[in-house]
């Protein structure tokens, strides 16, 4: 039984990344932003929001109100399943999380943007319970994994010219995996019990550089780099077995220290966003991540190059409404199943979609949505496949809240106050736009053409020639 035991405990800790959504095969786990999470991810030609700094810093140009920002998925159910794991019976793995996803704040200072973001890319909180008492020797799992990785720190955007921005992060990178894991057999009436328990802690610094281009109006081109990481840190492992088998220990306990150091990949982003008509705009995204090796506790793993896709569109509806909706990629970076090679990692790809409605008011913006994603794979142990399947469903919100100087709260209450006579709020909006002296003399533009610029504005579109 000591054996069947040995096989099981490693076939579980073997497939404990396969079904965590924080688990190191995949990068796109968790859509970051207000407009971005709606929109897909696709956003590294925009980037006008205080995601932006996680995107593309250089888009935080296009940011004219000092303001601070809010998003997080407020439920996410996730299951995942290894099929026939023991006959026709599966091993699921099941979350529940409520994921603080970003917050930033941006401020202005002449044409130069400055920010400061804490962004959670990564995060996962699941339980495994499996109870096989039908077949011999009886089987029980029980499982817990928490895992979360954050980015916080400061951004920059600054024009080099009037068609290109450059922007720049520089980000500390922190990441905590804690894993439970206890199997129990039991045959008559003897029974053995393993469990294993690790804390692991990663921590190193995470340059990012981004530019955009505009070579019209209506058309924008964004790039971003995120420099290949080297992070540092340590984990304990802790083994604990325990048995009433006559001619066995009955209890053996065990602890490793070790440091840990290992290698993330170099991400690079490059997108590309159209304005098809006043009020709309698609935007897609390539992301590549570089092959590398990962290592952790002893193990390692040769991971691929990745290559994501994420395609988003925004159509505003009045001027405080909007439509998002997007869908994206999360590829794994584990290499295809070669069962001669002995425990290989896991090969599950997943595709995903999100859709929101924001709103667009004086002083606040919100947006509410739905994200999801699903996929399948297989896993291999001792020479035998294991199909996976896996998917999620998530609600989100977003938020944020501008900063305005007196004058331009009272004429923005202006504004929204529909009893206020058009010419007063031209004036109003001539006196924010081009101060107290008043429009210049070659400003000669109707109300309506300033109402559709300030739509605009709101919606970080540019002006149609």
């Amino acid at each position: 039984m000591k054996f069947w035991l040995i096989t099981v405990v490693i076939t579980v800790l073997l497939f404990l990344p396969a079904v965590a959504e924080a688990d190191r095969f995949h990068y796109n786990n968790n859509l970051i932003g207000e407009r971005a999470a709606a929109m897909g991810g696709a956003f590294t030609a925009l980037g006008d929001e205080a995601s932006g700094c996680y995107y593309n810093p250089a888009g935080l140009v296009d940011i004219d109100d000092d303001y601070v920002s809010l998003s997080m998925t407020i439920f996410q159910l996730r299951i995942a399943d290894i099929m026939n794991y023991r006959g026709s019976k599966r091993l699921t793995r099941n979350a529940f999380n409520v994921i603080p996803a970003s917050i930033g704040t941006i401020h202005s200072y002449g044409n130069h943007r400055f920010g400061f973001s804490v962004i959670v890319p990564s995060y996962d909180d699941s339980v495994i319970e499996f109870h096989d008492e039908n077949t011999r020797p009886e089987l029980h799992i029980n499982s817990s994994n928490k895992s979360v990785e954050y980015l916080a720190g400061p951004s920059a955007g600054f024009y080099l010219n009037d068609k290109v921005s450059l922007g720049m992060s520089l980000y500390g990178y922190y990441r905590s995996d804690k894993e439970y894991l206890s199997v129990l057999m039991r045959r008559s009436d003897n029974f053995e019990q393993e469990i294993n328990s690790s804390d692991r802690k990663l921590v190193g610094i995470m340059p990012l550089v981004g530019v955009l281009f505009k070579p019209s109006n209506l058309f924008q081109i964004g790039a971003s780099v995120r420099t290949g990481l080297r992070v540092y840190g340590k984990a304990t492992i802790y083994n604990t077995r325990t048995t009433n088998i006559i001619g066995q220990e009955p209890v053996s306990i065990s602890k490793v220290d070790a440091g840990e150091e290992t290698e993330l990949p170099i991400g690079i982003r490059a997108g590309a966003s159209l304005r098809l008509w006043p009020g709309n705009i698609i935007s897609a995204d390539l992301v590549f991540y570089d092959p590398v090796l990962y290592k952790s506790a002893g193990s390692q793993a040769d991971l691929n190059p990745v290559l994501n896709v994420n395609v988003g569109v925004e159509q505003l509806l009045g001027n405080t409404w909007s439509l998002r909706a997007g869908f994206y990629t999360d590829f794994t970076a584990a290499p295809d199943i070669d069962i001669s090679k002995p425990n290989p990692p896991p090969h599950i790809d997943l595709f995903g979609a999100a859709l929101g409605v924001g709103f667009d008011g004086a002083f606040t913006t919100t947006t509410v949505g739905l994200n999801g994603a699903w996929g399948k794979g297989r896993a291999a142990q001792s020479g035998k496949i294991f199909d996976l399947r896996e998917y999620y469903i998530g609600i989100y919100f977003g938020g944020s809240f501008r900063y305005h100087t007196e004058d331009e709260i009272d004429a923005l209450r202006r504004w929204y106050d529909i009893d206020v006579e058009d010419n007063e709020k031209d004036e109003d909006f001539s006196r924010i736009r081009w101060g107290e002296e008043g429009a210049p003399e070659d400003f000669d533009e109707s109300l309506e053409e300033m109402k559709e610029e300030n739509r605009r504005k709101k919606s970080g579109y540019y002006d149609v020639e």
